[in-house]
């Protein structure tokens, strides 16, 4: 049998193709323009404005990973900051097999320069119950998502308690 007559060749030029797109497509898509609706999830899952102000960058092989620069979440009205978190850079690594599966596995989220707001009004009420969309309560995504590993680097985590007329910074 002629090589260009077999089934194999014409496999490993659609799989060394494949390899070759996965490689490139991060450095061609404008992961920017993913802007919008990266806010837009995020507001969903929060319940809360979320809004990113830097540079968005990823990239999915050999080692899935998701860079979001100078990254906010908003507090509801009425509270004495504007903003529950903030971050410098978030960096999301996944696992390849996993986005495969469909499912979401996260290896590790590393947060870069975290600042956090935590508030407690007069009424107990707390501000760091996030509230996810209806929608996405009921869809199964969240169900497909597993994460193993969150590290803060040079954060900061500020508590006031209205009760007790306190505030804290550490």
């Amino acid at each position: 049998m002629k090589l260009w007559k077999s089934p194999v060749f014409y496999f490993g030029i659609v799989l060394a193709m494949a390899v070759v797109a996965l490689l490139v497509a991060p450095f061609v898509v404008d992961w920017n323009s993913y802007r919008a609706d990266l806010e837009n999830y995020g507001r969903k899952l929060t319940g809360r404005d979320v809004k990113i102000e830097g540079e968005i960058a990823a990239r999915l092989f050999p080692w899935p990973r998701l860079t979001v620069d100078d990254i906010q979440v908003a507090n509801p009205p009425g509270l004495s900051e504007a903003e529950f978190a903030r971050a410098e850079r978030i960096v999301v690594r996944m696992t390849l097999g996993g986005l495969f599966q469909g499912n979401i596995d996260v290896e590790s989220i590393d947060i870069e320069r975290p600042v956090v707001a935590f508030e407690r009004l007069a009424s107990g009420d707390g501000n760091w119950h996030l509230k996810p969309a209806a929608d996405l309560a009921r869809s199964e995504l969240l169900d497909r998502e597993t994460l193993d590993r969150i590290s803060l680097k040079n954060g900061v985590g500020k508590v006031a308690d209205r009760r007790r007329g306190e505030a804290h910074q550490l």
